[in-house]
């Protein structure tokens, strides 16, 4: 893009955002913050008045509008076309501004991260998920723990919170490992020399992604606003995680990387917050998506 581009997106911004939308300069800017945009309050009013500054500040604020018009209001910016364009099938995320943030400075009052000695049992995942407001991502080898919950748990423990997280318009998507695909037998069988019952796995993947298959088909056609969805990757598996509405600065993710010789009941878990640990949480949520955005991923039920 050039100098121009860059112009363009700020005017159609800020024309959108604040005579149609009803935005203020200030909550541009906080925005902004939120989105660690570099971009001065006053500079968002010179916005207004169409005095520019460098290229670099205007490259910085178009990267800015454009993550604010994709997230609040579903639009994406045409270069060839010089517009925002609708994108098809997109839930607005809206940016949510910290109320406590302040210009420059963010106080940290929670730990940067936990570490918990095993798997969660129901309740503290269940009041996990109830974090979400957009979309919560699941990635296992088989999901054995997570397809119990439907059926050896009471109601009130755990369907009926997914069904109002669902009623909400809240997303969720399951990822298994295709045992019939380029990785699995290898993994499974070199984890077996140590632990001779992961051989298991191989009878046990296709089905329990079978009955997990059948169940979100059900609960789909209950109708409700968000949808289960359930894929396969044919990769090495290396980690189990749980996320959060990973893309936004609320997201907060659970993972526990598969440690060779120790039983995945037993492996510690990491729980980090994006607002907590920016670093590491960016890191391990690139992972996340380079898996789930992977051409070697499979849908078995998408919404």
């Amino acid at each position: 893009m050039n100098e121009k581009n860059y112009q363009s997106i700020i005017n159609i911004s800020m024309l959108e955002l604040i005579s149609e939308c009803g935005y203020t300069q200030v909550e541009i800017f906080k925005k902004f913050q939120q989105l660690e945009i570099q971009v001065s309050r006053a500079s968002v009013s010179n916005f207004c008045n169409k005095k520019y500054g460098s290229v670099s500040l205007l490259r910085e604020a178009a990267k800015g509008f454009q993550l604010l018009m994709e997230r609040d209001l579903c639009l994406k910016y045409n270069e060839n076309s010089n517009q925002f364009e609708k994108i098809e099938n997109c839930s607005p995320r809206p940016i949510e501004i910290n109320k406590k943030l302040i210009t420059s400075e963010i106080e940290v009052k929670h730990q940067a991260y936990s570490i918990f000695d095993g798997r969660m049992d129901v309740t503290d995942k269940v009041e996990f998920y109830q974090k979400a407001k957009y979309e919560i991502l699941e990635i296992g080898i088989r999901l054995k723990n997570f397809r119990s919950y439907f059926e050896e748990k009471r109601e009130s423990a755990f369907l009926d919170p997914l069904r109002s997280l669902l009623e909400n318009g809240i997303n969720f998507k399951c990822y298994t490992l295709d045992s019939n695909g380029n990785y699995a037998r290898k993994y499974i069988e070199d984890r077996a020399t140590s632990q001779p019952s992961e051989i298991e796995l191989l009878d046990d993947i296709p089905r329990i992604t079978s009955e997990l298959r059948n169940l979100f088909i059900q609960i789909n056609r209950e109708g409700y606003q968000g949808k289960m969805e359930l894929y396969q990757y044919d990769h090495f598996p290396n980690y189990h995680a749980t996320v959060i509405d990973g893309d936004t600065e609320n997201g907060n993710l659970n993972i526990a990387p598969y440690l060779y010789g120790i039983s995945r009941a037993n492996t510690p878990v990491i729980q980090l917050q994006q607002k907590s640990n920016k670093i590491l949480f960016k890191k391990y949520w690139k992972s996340v998506k380079t898996l789930v955005n992977s051409k070697q991923v499979t849908k078995i039920i998408c919404s």
